[in-house]
């Protein structure tokens, strides 16, 4: 169980901000990590864009997304 109670863009930008993070990649002490951390971050937040908000903002028949969708958008 999470203690943020928040959702979509707003969790992720938060649970993974380089600042103070709830989750961390690394060690976040070099501008790598630091990078690797903010490219985990926006990979999560283009899922939110291309799957969930589409599937949460659209008709469900113009804007559902199945499992294989899901997971070729993801790869």
């Amino acid at each position: 169980m999470s203690v943020l109670i928040i959702d979509g863009l707003k969790l992720f930008n938060t649970a993974f901000a380089v600042g103070n993070p709830y989750v961390a990649y690394g060690s976040l002490r070099t501008s790598s990590e630091q990078n690797q951390q903010k490219g985990l971050k926006e990979m999560l937040c283009s899922v939110i864009h291309m799957v969930r908000n589409v599937t949460a903002h659209e008709l469900r028949i113009h804007g559902d997304v199945n499992e294989k969708d899901a997971v070729d958008i993801m790869t």
